[in-house]
């Protein structure tokens, strides 16, 4: 009887041990599981913000580009303007300056 029941708690205590060593692995696979998932989420974020900042670069490439444009299609007209109110601004000094006849 001693010999049935010393087995009898050595089969026990396989059981459990091995009920343990499952167990163990299951949270082993269940933390593993959850790095990943965090990883995953974290590059996902990172490509995002990464996205976020082209599309922010494009932006302000794109404005800088139509300010240029804008600038290179003034700039005749901005030098012509500048004259042309430099010449006006002559002609009415020179008719101020110049005595009106009769006096």
């Amino acid at each position: 009887e001693e010999e049935e029941e010393e087995e009898e708690e050595e089969e026990e205590r396989e059981e459990e041990e091995e009920e343990e060593e499952k167990e163990e692995e299951e949270e082993e696979q269940e933390e593993e599981k959850e790095e990943e998932e965090e990883e995953e989420e974290e590059e996902e974020e990172e490509e995002e913000e990464e996205e976020e900042e082209e599309e922010e670069e494009k932006e302000e490439e794109e404005e800088e580009q139509e300010e240029e444009k804008e600038e290179e299609e003034n700039f005749g007209f901005g030098n012509c303007d500048v004259r042309v109110a430099n010449q006006a601004e002559e002609f009415n000094l020179a008719r101020v300056q110049r005595p009106i006849r009769g006096q």
